[in-house]
């Protein structure tokens, strides 16, 4: 009974040592991203830059929230032209308060992690 596993996709969550560890070690999967902990990400961000109290109070920053949190669902080609397209029609308040989640939206997100996942 020598089985060997070879799966032909994989879901994780988007640990940084966990992505290169999974494209070595099953080079034939497709490997993807989980929803949930990509909105969990972002919620803890959100939390995290004191922005809580506004998401649960404020509905143009909730909905704002709730558009980045979105772009997972989008079709890949139209991910980035969504994301800077939301960062620049969003009303300056909104924008203002959310700074610096477009910020880590834009420089942990569209950066660091490949689109594909």
């Amino acid at each position: 009974m020598n089985r060997v596993f070879k799966p032909e996709r994989i879901i994780t969550d988007f640990e940084s040592g966990l992505m290169p560890a999974i494209s070595v070690e099953f080079p034939g999967a497709v490997h993807n991203g989980c929803y949930f902990h990509y909105n969990q990400s972002i919620y803890r961000r959100i939390q995290s830059l004191g922005l809580a109290t506004a998401y649960s109070s404020d509905d143009e920053v909730r909905s704002c929230c709730r558009k980045l949190m979105s772009l997972a669902m989008m079709p890949l080609q139209e991910v980035e032209t969504s994301f800077y397209n939301l960062r620049t029609e969003t009303n300056s308040r909104v924008k203002q308060e959310l700074h610096q989640l477009f910020l880590y939206l834009d420089q942990y997100w569209m950066t660091e992690v490949p689109l594909e996942m």
